[in-house]
């Protein structure tokens, strides 16, 4: 398996402190295994940043930063097991998180800013 980089560019428009956008970037199917986030040096402290994944009609959130305008350095990215319908496993049942699966569409989007370009960069590194 091969570490991929994928950058995901966020403009926004809107006006202050109201400004919204988003950016979609296709990833082949994989694991993402780490996330950091650049922020315009003029973001407001308002921002809010949602990273989510779309795949066959599911939409499903991997990040949430609210309030924030402070860049995120690179973080390692886990989730909680599920079972066949969607359920998270408790701690009892799967003790382990692992790096979620993506592929399809990797979605960046911002509310709350200023009109900025870029409001925030997005690198992605998936495992393919």
């Amino acid at each position: 398996m091969a570490i991929k980089r994928f950058s995901i560019v966020v403009n926004t428009t809107g006006g202050a402190g109201v400004s919204a956008g988003n950016t979609r970037v296709g990833v082949p199917n994989g694991r993402l295994i780490a996330v950091e986030v650049d922020y315009h040096a003029s973001a407001p402290g308002t921002t809010d940043l949602t990273l989510t994944s779309e795949a066959g009609g599911v939409t499903r959130t991997l990040l949430t930063l609210t309030d924030r305008n402070t860049d995120l350095p690179l973080q390692e990215i886990m989730v909680p097991a599920m079972d066949e319908v969607g359920t998270v496993l408790g701690n009892n049942d799967h003790p382990n998180h692992s790096h979620p699966i993506v592929q399809g569409n990797l979605v960046a989007t911002i509310a709350q800013s200023d009109d900025l370009t870029p409001a925030a960069t997005v690198v992605v590194y998936v495992d393919v």
